[in-house]
């Protein structure tokens, strides 16, 4: 093998091996939902990791780009020179499938982050790029001249570009399949004690560092409910947002026994220590949370309306609107009056510390966070009859005809 050749061969192998390690650190990250560096709650990492496009057939995505990356490094040394001409054939088809497959591959991912969830991941990124450089490496000495010397070595044929071609195809259209028809859990649930304190409807979690008290925080539902679910929200939160429409159709499910007691915790740094870096989404978090407080504060039968108009399904309103809606609902000095207020920043203060707790206990950041019971849940459900159900398991409920 020409000195040319062979330096093409090790830089192929190079960012295969780079490919490889981050495929099995995002792996890691995936089964042990520990923090990317880097990537805080509400980062574009943390929003494409926790989506459903983060795994395939139920298992993290990363864990099949582990055997595809394994298997392209392995061919990189049985394309050499001491494979027999027959076998190193099958390991050329091999490599030109598996780099095929890495190219839609990364295109696949690339798209599903700009179009779908206008969030990007740079460790996925950085991942896609190595094991695409590398295959680029590889190709071009299977497209130039053969990888060896002995008897019955050649380039690349138009034949085995076909086949590796349908090879590849074949293996994108499973990656597709795989990730549409089989939706998988995104939320962490974990059990950790609390205990309802009697005669009060009190919430006493974390050995008594934290009493939730319904009677003295916003509700969605009647105050009457003798159950409630504690929910953290950011209004910034895309999760938040796509929940809280199921939220509100699993209390209404248990026919006035349920009432969501909602809690907000922003995912900016400007009031929540656990946050580094405030990501662009999350920007002016600490603003509307303080907004929605106070609205509930001046004024509570306001805040269900003022809720849902932040959660709009059309995205986040600009600050000024949400101001001028605000001051709408309640009157402007009346608003005034209750940000002003040192119990609103004593709230969210609160809220965060809770979420912090939660997220300990749980080992999983992602909103919303919710606790009903002795249990809680952090991240993201989309469908209406797995919440209740999970309510309904830990309280004793008598569902709604």
């Amino acid at each position: 093998m020409a000195a040319a050749e062979r330096s093409r061969l090790w830089l192929a192998r190079g960012w295969l091996f780079v490919a490889l390690a981050g495929a099995f650190y995002l792996a890691f990250y995936s089964f042990s939902k520990g923090p990317v560096a880097g990537c805080g709650p509400g980062s574009g990492c943390d929003r494409v990791l926790s989506s459903r496009w983060a795994y395939w057939l139920g298992i993290p995505v990363s864990l099949p780009a582990i055997a595809v990356y394994g298997a392209l490094l392995r061919a990189t040394w049985k394309l050499g020179d001491h494979e027999i001409p027959a076998r190193r054939s099958r390991w050329r088809l091999s490599a030109l499938a598996l780099s095929g497959l890495v190219w839609a591959a990364a295109l696949w991912f690339a798209s599903l982050q700009h179009f779908v969830l206008g969030s990007w991941c740079k460790f996925c990124l950085a991942t896609h790029s190595s094991a695409v450089l590398g295959t680029l490496f590889l190709v071009s000495l299977l497209r130039r001249s053969p990888v060896g010397e002995e008897p019955g070595g050649r380039p690349a044929a138009p034949l085995d570009w076909a086949r590796g071609l349908g090879l590849s195809l074949a293996g994108m259209s499973m990656l597709v399949l795989g990730q549409l028809a089989v939706k998988p859990r995104l939320y962490a649930l974990t059990r950790f004690a609390a205990a309802p304190s009697s005669p009060s409807r009190k919430l006493v979690l974390f050995g008594g560092h934290f009493a939730v008290d319904p009677d003295q925080l916003p509700l969605l539902g009647p105050s009457t409910a003798p159950h409630f679910v504690v929910s953290l929200v950011d209004y910034t939160c895309e999760h938040c947002r796509h929940m809280h429409p199921l939220l509100k159709a699993a209390a209404a499910h248990f026919g006035g026994q349920v009432a969501i007691l909602v809690l907000p915790m922003p995912l900016d740094a400007d009031c929540n220590p656990m946050i580094r870096e405030t990501q662009p989404l999350n920007f002016g978090a600490c603003d509307y949370a303080r907004l929605a407080l106070a609205v509930w504060r001046a004024k509570p039968p306001a805040f269900p309306e003022f809720d849902d108009w932040l959660f709009n399904p059309d995205g986040v309103p600009s600050l000024e609107d949400a101001r001028a809606k605000a001051e709408a609902l309640v009157g402007g000095g009346a608003l005034d009056r209750a940000l002003a207020d040192p119990w609103v920043k004593r709230q969210i203060a609160l809220d965060v510390n809770l979420y912090i707790a939660n997220s300990q206990a749980m080992g999983d950041s992602h909103l919303p966070q919710l606790i009903f019971g002795d249990a809680g849940s952090s991240g993201e459900m989309d469908d209406a009859g797995e919440l209740e159900q999970l309510i309904a398991s830990h309280a004793p409920l008598t569902r709604h005809p």
